[in-house]
């Protein structure tokens, strides 16, 4: 019986470090996305242009709330980037520069649709 106490108090003491840490209920512990990928996404906006202004969005400290962008829920990391062909008053993204270097400091993008 000693042993089996022993065994459900780790188990339980795992669960609660893991709970602590957001990894075992999948919370976002990191409200928003890192000072660095933010910085990499703001550099993606002023060398790409934004002539019709889709990207306006691209503003304030949580940059996983910008429009086209996705963060992993764990560690609020760049996961997915959309630019957007149309919206809804039907202006075209029409970019005017280049990508940029930035892009190297998104290390965790999956997905980029610039369709």
């Amino acid at each position: 019986m000693g042993r089996f106490c022993s065994q459900v108090l780790a188990l339980v003491t795992l669960l609660l470090i893991l709970d602590d840490s957001g990894v075992c209920f999948g919370r976002n512990l990191t409200s928003t996305c890192s000072e660095r990928e933010r910085e990499a996404l703001l550099q993606l906006r002023q060398s790409l242009g934004d002539p019709s202004r889709l990207l306006s969005s691209w503003k304030g400290q949580d940059c996983c709330k910008w429009e086209g962008v996705t963060c992993d829920r764990v560690y609020a990391h760049i996961i997915e980037l959309r630019f957007p062909s149309f919206i809804e008053d039907r202006k075209r993204f029409s970019p005017a520069g280049e990508l940029s270097y930035s892009f190297l400091h998104l290390k965790y993008l999956r997905h980029l649709d610039l369709s």
